[in-house]
């Protein structure tokens, strides 16, 4: 069971995703991005494609220096962008999907660009499954006590819906290429039980 640590402090959290700039060399996030004080968030929450390509230790140790990724209070949701990642974990000390609990808060940071076998179309993840799913279920059928439950993940898993199919063209094109996906019927039901 999950028990949280009550806490009176207010939290301020940031998201970020997408910060990167197009420079292939230099492999850098966009200057504003670079330049916010991070230390004033409790929670720093990373939606993935922090650069160009953040598979090298040159570009790890850059991101690291300006996020703290091996930090607690920083989670890392794999972009495209930044998959596959042999380093990553040296540089976090986690996975690529984990559950995580702080304050009397869930998270789950799911990685949306894992290739499982006959789970992709055109290339582009369209099901959480296996262990990540296993997980989710494993959260959700013991969480408790928990304020809030998060879940941090790149891909736009939910929008294949009928209701948001028209808004396929605002979002990133290996997001709108997918075809299907297992989150209305293996994931929402879960969470809303939760």
């Amino acid at each position: 069971k999950v028990i949280p640590k009550v806490t009176d402090e207010s939290e301020e959290f940031i998201f970020i995703g997408h910060p990167r700039t197009s420079d292939q060399i230099n492999q850098s996030m966009l200057p504003s991005v670079e330049r916010i004080d991070y230390s004033r968030f409790s929670m720093t929450l990373l939606g993935g494609d922090l650069t160009q390509n953040s598979s090298s230790y040159e570009a790890l140790s850059h991101l690291d220096s300006i996020l703290d990724l091996s930090s607690p209070n920083t989670l890392f949701a794999l972009g495209n962008h930044d998959y596959p990642n042999p380093l990553l974990d040296s540089f976090t000390g986690r996975d690529s999907y984990y559950a995580y609990f702080r304050n009397g808060i869930t998270y789950l940071v799911l990685n949306t660009e894992d290739p499982c076998p006959g789970n992709t179309s055109n290339g582009v993840i369209s099901n959480i499954s296996n262990d990540q799913l296993d997980l989710i279920k494993e959260v959700t059928d013991t969480i408790s006590q928990s304020n809030h439950l998060i879940i941090l993940h790149h891909r736009i898993l939910w929008m294949m819906h009928d209701n948001l199919d028209s808004l396929r063209i605002l979002v990133g094109g290996s997001t709108s290429i997918m075809t299907e996906t297992n989150f209305y019927t293996d994931i929402y039901p879960l969470l809303l039980n939760v």
